[in-house]
């Protein structure tokens, strides 16, 4: 398709039919189109819209692409707030990917399709000095500070291990709504083997009508690994407290265009279908795990996923309660 006089990707529409397809490699050089982005990585991003497996480019070599996927609404980091050790190009495409896309996911109103963002055997905790507010409780007993938290056995059990006892743990989280503007990423460590990103930034909590929205700030650091032809993380620590008052202002002046798009408050429901997909492999591995923790039978596991939209924690919540009230029928546990 190189050296024709394609003008737009709307002047192409025939390649849509073909989204999603496991091709690795386009050439479009020579086309009007490669010369309207200010920037190779906006033309890489809207090639990769169609086709996000590739790994080649009008015959130059990609950065792995992200291995969750979400729809393809913009989500711009501002690239001045960046810092990449050694200017790692690379690096810096990689990283930013994979911020935008976890935190548009995280912000989407359902985290669930976030245990692709994870390594199989990942490891997460979270301190906070929250003390009061709507959801300080949330916080403070989840929180791993090693200052308050002496007790080696409850060290063990705040250090969260596996892919799913993470996700189940990010999920707990009140909902929010994050500002990509207030954000900062410093990438300090990079090798072939994992890259060490830190992010710290502004949320909006999401309260819902009881009381006004709080503003909280955050600093997370990330270490991800190459898998497959992708990333996941392998480590996380974050850790959330209060934002000062200039800080709260400058949140609120900014335009709602900056914020990460909140798909759904928490009095609110939204379609997965309509937001993000969840891989048949997370699926599999979160049925199997469920049928685990219940002893439900893999049917209904399944099942049980695929009526609360594959939330794990609401479906170990909706597992309890059905439980507690006996209507699960014995059928649920012949295997």
């Amino acid at each position: 398709m190189m050296k024709n006089v394609i003008q737009e990707f709307t002047h192409i529409n025939f390649l849509n039919n073909l989204k999603n397809l496991p091709l690795e490699e386009l050439r479009l050089e020579g086309n009007p189109l490669c010369s309207k982005y200010n920037s190779n990585e906006e033309y890489v991003s809207e090639v990769r819209k169609i086709f996000p497996k590739l790994l080649k480019l009008d015959e130059k070599p990609l950065p792995a692409p992200i291995l969750f996927d979400v729809d393809d609404q913009k989500l711009k980091y501002p690239t001045n707030q960046v810092f990449v050790v050694n200017d790692n190009e690379q690096a810096k495409e990689i990283a930013k990917q994979f911020l935008e896309l976890y935190f548009k996911v995280f912000d989407s109103g359902n985290r669930s399709p976030l245990l692709d963002a994870y390594h199989e055997n990942a490891l997460y905790s979270m301190t906070s000095n929250i003390s009061q507010g709507p959801n300080y409780k949330q916080y403070i007993t989840e929180s791993r500070s090693l200052n308050r938290v002496s007790d080696l056995t409850k060290r063990r059990k705040l250090l969260k291990t596996g892919k799913i006892s993470v996700l189940s743990s990010i999920c707990e989280l009140p909902p929010t709504e994050h500002d990509l503007n207030s954000f900062t990423m410093d990438v300090s460590f990079v090798t072939e083997a994992m890259m060490i990103i830190t992010v710290t930034g502004l949320y909006k909590e999401l309260i819902g009508k009881i009381s006004k929205d709080i503003i909280r700030f955050f600093n997370r650091t990330w270490i991800i690994v190459p898998q497959g032809t992708g990333f996941c993380i392998a480590n996380e620590e974050l850790h959330i407290t209060y934002a000062s008052a200039q800080q709260e202002k400058k949140f609120m002046s900014q335009p709602a265009a900056v914020q990460s798009p909140s798909l759904a408050g928490p009095s609110s429901t939204v379609s997965v279908e309509n937001q993000v997909l969840l891989s048949e492999e997370a699926k599999q591995h979160m049925t199997v795990e469920l049928s685990a923790q219940t002893n439900m039978n893999i049917e209904w596991s399944f099942q049980c996923l695929q009526e609360v939209n594959w939330s794990f924690p609401t479906a170990v919540a909706a597992f309890h309660e059905a439980s507690r009230l006996g209507k699960i029928p014995q059928e649920a546990f012949n295997k």
